[in-house]
């Protein structure tokens, strides 16, 4: 007879507030293998992830654009039905 602990099994969803992150849409990108260390480094000293962290590195940035620059479109196009 099997134990179970009420968790479903493979791994838990590792999104922003638990969503799925099969359902973002990808962004691929290339970076220099020093950029790619530091991120890592970033990561484990933070624990967030790295999805996490570019997060907050897009709003820092955006927080500092001047207001004129700062806005945001109005239409974002969707790839979900």
């Amino acid at each position: 007879m099997t134990k179970r602990n009420g968790r479903k099994p493979g791994r838990p969803p590792a999104g922003v507030n638990g969503q799925r992150v099969r359902d973002y849409p990808q962004v691929s990108i290339r970076v220099p293998p020093k950029l790619y260390a530091q991120l890592e480094m970033l990561a484990q000293q933070t624990g967030m992830t790295r999805l996490e962290l570019f997060a907050s590195a897009i709003t820092c940035l955006e927080d500092t654009l001047d207001p004129a620059r700062r806005r945001r479109p109005r239409y974002v196009r969707s790839t979900t039905v």
